[in-house]
């Protein structure tokens, strides 16, 4: 599934694949996201310019950057996208970040660093304009050790300046639609008891997990 080319090669292989070809749907009119994933998509910060402004991405209008929010976002991947906000006070960035919890293995001084989620802050867009939106999901199993380590994350970031405000989505642990079945009411009513929002694994339901989907 792994292809080799340039930036430009990446916007036209990715138009191919849109409902229609185009950026915004000429039935409902409404823009389409353009997810930015990986892997880790901030290692390579450094394409978002030449890809954004690739011919065939013209007329994107809304990138949404898929982060693990760990690695230090650079000086000169703030500046392009603002660059890139600013061109066109009709496009928009989402940051949506996913920190690993203990459970993932990872060391929580290497999986949740609050500095970088304040330095996305940094990339605002046009000034007077709403321009740019941050938010937080993580991954939990129906029990309180999962919950309570949202809880303490989200303290170091709020700490750092990222507003209480901020919306946190919780997604179920599960990997096959029978999984996700299995803790999803749990999961949800524990969202609705601390005020999170839920956010099921849609594409399990309906493509079953499958490549490509």
């Amino acid at each position: 599934m792994w292809h080799k080319g340039t930036e430009v090669d990446l916007g036209n292989e990715l138009k191919k694949v849109l409902p229609h070809g185009a950026f915004t749907n000429p039935i409902s009119g409404k823009s389409v996201i353009l997810s930015l994933t990986g892997g880790e998509p901030t290692l390579r910060a450094k394409f978002f310019k030449p890809l954004l402004e690739s011919e065939a991405l013209q007329h994107c209008k809304h990138v949404l950057i898929e982060t693990n929010c760990a690695v230090p976002l650079q000086w000169n991947a703030i500046g392009d996208l603002n660059e890139w906000l600013c061109a066109d006070t009709s496009r928009k960035l989402t940051w949506s970040n996913s920190p690993k919890l203990s459970v993932s293995g990872e060391k929580w001084e290497d999986a949740i660093v609050p500095q970088i989620a304040a330095r996305q802050r940094m990339v605002t867009g046009r000034e007077g304009f709403n321009q740019v939106d941050q938010y937080f999901k993580f991954v939990c199993g129906p029990n309180e050790a999962d919950f309570a380590e949202v809880s303490k994350a989200m303290e170091e970031y709020f700490a750092v300046g990222i507003p209480r405000s901020v919306e946190i989505y919780i997604m179920p642990t599960a990997c096959t639609e029978e999984q996700q079945q299995s803790v999803a009411t749990k999961v949800a009513a524990m969202c609705m008891e601390r005020g999170y929002i839920y956010c099921h694994r849609v594409h399990l339901d309906v493509f079953g997990n499958a490549p490509g989907t």
